[in-house]
């Protein structure tokens, strides 16, 4: 049984499959090979199996391609009707997470900046204190009239 089709329209290809392989068998088939013709003798055939054959094999391949298309259709609208998930991202600790570890490394990038900025400060400071020192030992010794007298300054560490 094929579905899909009435009576009438298998009754239709049959008969038309039944001409066809009819018209091609009929026993002989006179072939046209450069304008002489010739005799080729075929052996008989079942033209009702044949046509039986061809009706089903047309009448399968139809409903096939119907039941092909209801699957994709069914899928169509399965997948209208899905709802769309949620966009997977990282979680809320997560990001919590690396946020402080980013903080962190942003922070020690930053104290040592600043310890390289008051270690270059403190280095000119002592320099000019060291300066400073050398002047006021001169001053003294003008000072005291003095020439040979060296007066030693006390240190401070």
């Amino acid at each position: 049984m094929v579905i899909g089709m009435d009576d009438e329209q298998k009754a239709a290809i049959l008969a038309e499959a039944r001409r066809n392989i009819a018209s091609l068998h009929e026993g002989n088939l006179q072939l046209l090979a450069e304008d002489e013709p010739r005799q080729v003798s075929l052996p008989p055939i079942e033209v009702e199996d044949r046509a039986a054959r061809w009706a089903r094999f047309h009448a399968e391949r139809e409903l096939d391609r119907r039941r092909a298309r209801a699957q994709l259709r069914r899928k169509e609208e399965k997948m209208a009707n899905a709802p769309t998930p949620a966009p997977a991202g990282p979680s809320e600790d997560e990001l919590l997470a690396a946020l402080g570890e980013a903080l962190g490394i942003a922070r020690e990038q930053i104290r040592k900046e600043l310890r390289a900025e008051h270690a270059a400060e403190l280095a000119g400071l002592k320099n000019e204190i060291a300066e400073l020192r050398g002047q006021v030992g001169v001053l003294l010794n003008l000072l005291s009239g003095s020439k040979g007298d060296v007066v030693a300054l006390p240190r401070r560490a």
